[in-house]
C-alpha cells in the first residue's frame, strides 16, 4: 500500500462529525458510556498507545498499536479496545483531529459507538483525556 493512501483527498476533515453535534447528555457527565480518546506516541514514534477514558467514571481503557500507525490499524485497535466495554458503555467517542482517524467509520458501525470530533488545536474540549495522558507521560515517560 503506498503511503498516505488510506486518507481522501482534499478536505477530508471537514466531513467529520463535529463536537458541536454531540448530545447534551454527554457535557454534563451524567452517564456512563461518553468517552475522550486519544494517542500517545512513544520516543521517536517508535511506539504508540491509544488512551479512552470514560468522562463520568474516569475509567481508563488502552490498546497498543504496532509499530505501523496507519488508519487502518488505528481502527482495528480501536474496535478491539471498545469490544471489551459492555455495550451500555459504548454511547459517544469524542476525538482530536488526527488522521489516523481517518476509517471511524468502522469502528462506530462494528461496535454502535458514535464517534464525534473535537476542533482543532482544542484540548480543552477532551478535558479528562488530555489530563489523563498528561499523568500518564509524568509517570510512565516517552
Amino acid at each position: 500500500m503506498k503511503r498516505g493512501s488510506h486518507r481522501p483527498q482534499g478536505r477530508w476533515r471537514e466531513t467529520w462529525p463535529s463536537i458541536s453535534q454531540r448530545p447534551t447528555v454527554d457535557e454534563t457527565r451524567t452517564e456512563v458510556g461518553h468517552l475522550e480518546g486519544d494517542l500517545i506516541i512513544g520516543k521517536g514514534n517508535r511506539s504508540a498507545i491509544i488512551t479512552v477514558f470514560d468522562r463520568l467514571s474516569r475509567k481508563l481503557w488502552l490498546g497498543r498499536l504496532p509499530i505501523n500507525r496507519s488508519a487502518p490499524a488505528t481502527c482495528k485497535t480501536m474496535t478491539k479496545l471498545l469490544h471489551r466495554l459492555p455495550p451500555p458503555a459504548r454511547k459517544t467517542l469524542t476525538w482530536d483531529q488526527g488522521s489516523e482517524m481517518v476509517m471511524y467509520a468502522e469502528p462506530e458501525q462494528r461496535t454502535g459507538i458514535n464517534v464525534y470530533f473535537a476542533d482543532a488545536h482544542s484540548p480543552w474540549q477532551r478535558p479528562t483525556n488530555e489530563g489523563g495522558n498528561a499523568l500518564i507521560r509524568r509517570y510512565v515517560g516517552k
